[in-house]
C-alpha cells in the first residue's frame, strides 16, 4: 500500500475541525492517531483521515439516506461560515433547504460539531447554475416564438 502524510493544516481544512479540536479528538480515539515525523512534528495518514470523512458521511447517509447532490470527489468538510461564504445562503435558510431536501444535510462530527460535505455543496451550486442555464435557454425560446 502506498502512504502518504499529510500535517495537522491539511487535516484541520479537509475535516473542517479546529486544531485545538483535532488534538482533542485524537487523544479521545475518536480521530485517527497522528504519528511522529521529528521531534514536535505530527503528520497524519491520509488514507485514515479519509476513511474518517468517510465514515461520518456514511453515518449521515443511514440517517437520512444518500444525498441528492453526492460528489465523486474525495471528501472534505466545509464548516458553516464556509458554506454561508460559498453559497450567499443564511444559517437558517441553510438549515431549512437541508430539512426540505433542497440542499445537502450537514454531518454531524461528534460533539456538537457539524459539517457540509464539500463536494456536495459544490454539486448544489452547479444544480443551481444549470438551473439558470435552463431558465434563460427557456426565454430565449420564449422570445423567438
Amino acid at each position: 500500500m502506498d502512504y502518504q502524510l499529510i500535517r495537522a493544516k491539511t487535516v484541520v481544512e479537509r475535516t473542517g475541525l479546529g486544531r485545538s479540536t483535532l488534538y482533542a479528538r485524537c487523544q479521545a480515539g475518536t480521530l485517527p492517531a497522528p504519528v511522529p515525523l521529528g521531534r514536535s512534528t505530527p503528520g497524519w495518514v491520509e488514507s485514515e483521515i479519509q476513511g474518517w470523512i468517510d465514515d461520518c458521511i456514511e453515518q449521515r447517509n443511514r440517517i437520512y439516506g444518500p444525498s441528492p447532490f453526492a460528489s465523486t470527489e474525495p471528501a472534505s468538510f466545509l464548516r458553516l461560515k464556509a458554506v454561508v461564504a460559498r453559497t450567499g445562503l443564511s444559517r437558517s435558510t441553510l438549515y431549512a433547504l437541508g430539512r426540505d431536501g433542497h440542499f445537502p444535510r450537514q454531518v454531524d462530527l461528534g460533539g456538537g460539531v457539524s459539517a457540509w460535505v464539500k463536494g456536495e455543496v459544490q454539486a448544489w451550486i452547479r444544480s443551481r447554475i444549470d438551473l439558470r442555464s435552463q431558465r434563460s435557454s427557456a426565454g430565449a425560446e420564449r422570445l423567438q416564438s
